[in-house]
């Protein structure tokens, strides 16, 4: 969804292969190994891949309003969990459901398929998973650099 909303997937005088060369010769040059890079690759694919997931409104019966569901055979769902290594059916079920903790007990409350549908909130649920892995690595790359000129 995300990468064909235009409808034309290819940019005239734009050379895919000698971009994404480039970009990985940034990466090379603050300091990314090619694993880190292939893991950077695998979280921005993965969130991608959200793009495509299927959310059905309703999950337990008819007229339901306030729930929501994904199908244990969305492709997009599947590609996901194994790029980001995470149990598809954990994904399934955290993305259509929150956590709600009080003093004294915890609760998970479905979510309507409109609230799930909304780019943010997907995003934030997958940079939840990964983000302090990245961000804490980049910011000490960024430090040791700019501290050895």
């Amino acid at each position: 969804y995300y990468l064909y909303q235009g409808q034309c997937p290819e940019i005239d005088g734009v050379d895919d292969l000698k971009e994404f060369r480039l970009t990985q010769e940034a990466f090379r040059l603050l300091g990314f190994s090619d694993r880190d890079q292939q893991n950077i690759l695998k979280i921005f694919s993965g969130i991608l891949h959200l793009g495509n997931v299927e959310i059905l409104p309703g999950s337990s019966g008819k007229g339901d309003s306030e729930s929501s569901s994904i199908s244990p055979d969305d492709e997009a769902i599947l590609t996901m969990s194994e790029l980001l290594e995470i149990e598809a059916e954990q994904i399934r079920k955290w993305l259509v459901s929150r956590k709600i903790v009080t003093a004294r007990e915890t609760y998970t409350k479905p979510m309507n398929a409109e609230s799930v549908r909304e780019f943010p909130y997907f995003v934030s649920r997958i940079f939840c998973l990964h983000f302090s892995y990245f961000s804490g690595d980049f910011r000490s790359r960024c430090f040791v650099q700019v501290h050895l000129l």
